[in-house]
């Protein structure tokens, strides 16, 4: 299995290394591909990407996504803040787009970007969870068209397109390491004990310095 993670320039990559890791200790990861930044402790495949503002975040995603899959067919795709502790399950959802609006504070970026996915595509499930995703190239070239500003949420985008079912899992966002659990979590801004991931995942992957 290969593994793609597109990477923010200047963003700590403390997290990135346990994601890398982690998904690595749980899955016979052959390829490791960073789109963007590159930290200095990374030995794996690398190619450079600008970043976009904040607006086009999820566009600058998706385009890092479309610049990896030139290289890598077939691809695990995550992100920085992904950690895994069981193998890959398939793909989950964390419930109906409208679910989603339902808890979100009216004006934020995120409540935009699910807002237009659900503008675009009605109430269809919400694949946009912290947990990794199957995609391969020419699924993910089906998602290449103007988006609005904000975006929309790519992984819903890919699943609607290339008609992938997916199951329900609650989305495990973590403000402590201490209720993390299978067969994943992410950590949120605020978390608590970030320490713990360098006993969770002692193995350098070999990606590594």
């Amino acid at each position: 299995m290969n593994l793609l993670i597109p990477v923010r320039a200047n963003r700590e990559a403390y997290t990135l290394k346990y994601a890398i890791r982690s998904i690595c200790q749980h899955n016979d990861i052959k390829r490791c591909l960073l789109i963007g930044f590159k930290p200095k402790w990374y030995t794996g495949e690398h190619i450079q990407h600008p970043d976009y503002s904040s607006d086009y975040k999820e566009q600058n995603i998706r385009d890092k996504v479309v610049a990896g899959a030139q290289i890598m067919d077939e691809f695990l795709f995550a992100n920085n803040d992904h950690f895994m502790m069981a193998p890959y399950m398939g793909v989950h959802n964390k419930g109906m787009l409208s679910e989603t609006l339902r808890n979100r504070q009216p004006n934020g970026s995120y409540t935009h970007l699910m807002r237009s996915t659900f503008e675009m595509f009605g109430d269809v499930p919400n694949v946009d969870t912290h947990y990794p995703m199957e995609m391969n190239k020419a699924g993910v070239e089906k998602t290449v068209f103007e988006w609005p500003r904000w975006g929309i949420g790519f992984k819903t985008t890919y699943a609607y397109l290339n008609n992938i079912h997916s199951v329900y899992h609650p989305d495990n966002k973590v403000n402590d390491i201490k209720h993390a659990g299978p067969p994943y979590f992410s950590t949120s801004s605020i978390c608590q004990g970030l320490e713990k991931l360098n006993e969770m995942f002692k193995e350098k992957s070999i990606f590594e310095i």
